[in-house]
């Protein structure tokens, strides 16, 4: 469909399968790859959005929510 069905969905999926590339392996943290499947569902509507990533990934790290 091209250009007309970008949408957020679908730079939020191309962000964390980009992601993935640096967490390829067992070694890395679960906690984290899990965090960016999310924003790699498979129903547009189910992904996490960039916000909820940032919370995610900020809680991860020990960083206070706002």
């Amino acid at each position: 469909q091209g250009l007309s069905a970008a949408e957020q969905h679908s730079d939020v999926y191309s962000l964390c399968a980009s992601l993935t590339k640096l967490f390829p392996g067992p070694e890395d943290e679960k906690q984290i790859r899990e965090i960016v499947a999310t924003g790699m569902a498979e129903v547009p509507a189910q992904r996490s959005t960039l916000q909820e990533l940032d919370a995610s990934l900020s809680e991860l790290l020990g960083e206070s929510i706002p």
